[in-house]
């Protein structure tokens, strides 16, 4: 199983949000933040909208 599904998918499931959230699919919710390998923040995205840093 996917690390990502463990995190996201199977709680969003089970708090009954599995139907906009917890995927990074269209018509969800998508809260998420890229980060450099450095984990310094690149770029996050929140209610589904890109903000610049």
């Amino acid at each position: 199983m996917q690390a990502s599904k463990l995190a996201n998918h199977h709680p969003a499931q089970a708090l009954g949000l599995g139907h906009r959230k917890g995927l990074l699919r269209e018509d969800y919710d998508a809260d998420f933040v890229m980060l450099y390998e450095n984990l310094d923040v690149l770029q996050p995205r929140i209610n589904s909208k890109w903000l610049i840093c």
